[in-house]
């Protein structure tokens, strides 16, 4: 065995002992990835996360990142959680949990929304920060507090003598703490290990989800695994729940070879996307439920709305139907485990809930990402999409939010819920609220009730405006 084989068993070695379940390493050098990468920025498809147009040398070329790197170690790391009765039962795939009536949740087309968590930023070699999004996404997990009140607190994430009728998924890869703290940690041992084995000219830059590295393409490059068409990492031993981290340095290791693709004709996460967000090997990430659910920060767009399901956080449908998956085995790894058991919340809580219970109970977690206000809106959504009538008294809440975002989807819910309560509660708002994006969002809504009410199950007629009868 040569010295440069020699050390890299030694450093492979050691990143198993912390915890890491792949390892591979390939050359630092250009990925060749930049028309494909600079046309998908440039087609719109990451949104608003212009973080991603930021930084774009690294991201083509990683020993921009640290000048003389001549090695590139990824590792990745299983957050697989293990299926639960909540998150896996009949309908889940649909985004209805038991007993819904859903308002034409589940359907393909334009309307349905889809995701997974794995990473929304992008193409098929794209950077990452949604989920971390690189491999895998996931949601947010219910559980009691614990003693030191730093677990989700049982409002939320108890779904209670009620069950999980008016609960909403959270991708799995958010069921425990936030995995960025952690793999930096131990990828901050592992690369002082490097330089001790290095000696003191061996110098190491090490990258977690939210650098400016194209993760996947990196990790595809050490036969870890390979892209996947919803472009996410696959990897014959995890399936597609894997976190991925990344150490450059100077040293010269001995490299892996590049995983082929073992896709094939296989075409399931594709047509698993409700929203219609990926194409073989590209997101528009626009369309995508994790990043609607997380990233962005505005109103979700109308028409993608009935498509985000039962998803309060994130999504895992592209990666839940991949065939692969048959081949992960439950993480016995602490850090994927124990905060949000179940992978649901309930969303009725999430609406009451104040700014310092969103910080108690979701604190060291993923879900801080959305914030209070995107978790808020993403419940009305999906208490909207459930179409049950018990949650009409939560929803007239909402109406009474400071936030307009809030109040404008808590608006659009009421609509497709219907009912006399809710157009009471409508026409009320109406004539005291004042932010016009909100007042639009009413006047529809009361559209889609009053055609619920006719038996219809869309719009009023067309010129019925509903508004004109409601005082300005």
């Amino acid at each position: 065995m040569d010295e440069r084989a020699g050390l890299t068993e030694k450093i492979r070695a050691r990143a198993l002992e912390l915890g890491f379940d792949e390892v591979g390493v390939s050359p630092a050098g250009p990925l060749g990835r930049d028309d494909y990468y600079l046309a998908w920025l440039g087609r719109g498809f990451a949104g608003e996360m212009d973080y991603l147009q930021r930084n774009l040398e690294p991201r083509l070329d990683p020993r921009a990142a640290l000048p003389g790197a001549r090695s590139i170690v990824s590792v990745a790391l299983n957050y697989y959680p293990g299926d639960h009765e909540s998150a896996a039962r009949p309908g889940a795939a649909a985004g209805l949990a038991p007993g819904a009536t859903g308002n034409g949740v589940g359907g393909r087309g334009p309307g349905r929304a889809s995701a997974n968590r794995a990473r929304v930023d992008g193409v098929g070699a794209g950077p990452d920060d949604m989920s971390g999004a690189v491999a895998g996404v996931g949601g947010i997990g219910a559980g009691k507090a614990d003693a030191n009140g730093d677990g989700p607190g049982a409002s939320a994430a108890d779904p209670g003598a009620g069950g999980w009728s008016l609960s909403g998924r959270v991708a799995r890869y958010a069921w425990g703490s936030d995995y960025h703290a952690e793999i930096r940690e131990r990828l901050e041992a592992l690369a002082a290990f490097m330089r001790d084995l290095g000696g003191p000219e061996a110098r190491t830059r090490l990258a977690v989800d939210t650098s400016a590295l194209l993760e996947r393409e990196l990790a595809s490059r050490t036969g870890i695994g390979w892209f996947g068409k919803n472009t996410n990492l696959v990897s014959t031993r995890l399936g597609m729940w894997c976190f991925l981290g990344e150490i450059l340095t100077t040293l010269e290791l001995a490299y892996d070879l590049p995983h082929p693709d073992r896709c094939g004709s296989c075409t399931r996460c594709v047509e698993a996307c409700p929203t219609e967000a990926l194409t073989p090997h590209t997101m528009d990430a626009t369309r995508c439920i994790s990043y609607l659910t997380i990233e962005h920060r505005g109103s979700i767009p109308r028409a993608l709305r009935e498509g985000i399901g039962d998803w309060v956080f994130g999504c895992d449908l592209c990666l839940e139907v991949c065939p692969w998956n048959r081949f992960a085995r439950p993480s016995e790894d602490p850090m994927v485990r124990g905060r949000v058991p179940g992978g649901r919340l309930d969303a009725e809580g999430l609406l009451r809930m104040s700014e310092e219970e969103f910080r108690r109970q979701f604190r060291g977690t993923a879900l801080t990402r959305a914030k209070r206000r995107g978790l808020q809106r993403n419940a009305a959504v999906v208490l909207g999409n459930l179409g049950d009538p018990t949650a009409v008294p939560a929803l007239v809440e909402a109406l009474g939010s400071p936030d307009p975002l809030v109040r404008g989807h808590a608006a659009w819910a009421l609509g497709q819920i219907g009912g006399a309560t809710a157009e009471q509660a409508l026409r009320q708002t109406m004539e005291r609220e004042e932010d016009a994006e909100v007042r639009e969002e009413i006047g529809l809504a009361l559209e889609a009730a009053a055609a619920r009410q006719r038996g219809g199950v869309g719009q009023a007629e067309p010129g019925e405006r509903v508004e004109q009868a409601v005082p300005a």
